[in-house]
């Protein structure tokens, strides 16, 4: 190899370790993020995923869309898909829920059957001036989320641990590991 092919050769990698490798060209990184922010993306089957939009007002007594006005509720779910991160936003929704422990218990036909909850959790929105409550249903209605989501925060919440996504972090089941004496 003479100088001048060996010099363009170190030039092309100098070029390439410089730059780095663009997270945001490949396809799972742009399927993760628009799911993050809510908006519209064709998934990995070709299928149209449509963009988040709020759900329907919870049919409850005490009509909670009623209490938090129409550009409060638009302002708290752009807020709320402005957030990086699922890890960023399952702590904004850990720091909307509080509880605390059952304070009277009603006997039930069979005892040994039922499976008594500890905690009741309260759902609450944050707008500038005030700590609204809210049912469970305008809650997941307002963030446009599932119930389950609210559930697996909930209990992290009871355990103390901040809510961290863990999809894609399981080691491949090939590795080997090589233990040293």
């Amino acid at each position: 190899m003479s100088g001048s092919q060996q010099h363009v050769a170190s030039a092309s990698s100098k070029e390439k370790r410089k730059k780095g490798w663009k997270q945001v060209v490949y396809k799972r990184k742009k399927i993760k993020m628009a799911r993050v922010k809510g908006e519209k993306y064709e998934n990995y089957r070709g299928n149209i995923v449509e963009a988040r939009t709020q759900g329907k007002p919870c049919g409850c007594k005490s009509q909670c869309f009623t209490k938090v006005p129409e550009d409060v509720r638009n302002e708290l779910f752009k807020n709320f898909y402005n957030l990086e991160t699922k890890n960023e936003q399952d702590s904004y929704l850990q720091g909307l829920i509080d509880y605390r422990p059952i304070s009277r218990r009603r006997p039930r036909v069979d005892a040994n059957k039922a499976r008594p909850k500890m905690y009741t959790f309260k759902y609450n929105i944050v707008t500038k001036e005030e700590k609204i409550n809210v049912c469970k249903a305008a809650f997941l209605s307002l963030h446009c989320i599932s119930s389950d989501r609210v559930r697996r925060v909930s209990d992290l919440l009871l355990l103390g641990k901040i809510p961290e996504d863990k999809r894609g972090r399981k080691s491949p089941e090939k590795e080997v590991v090589v233990l040293i004496p």
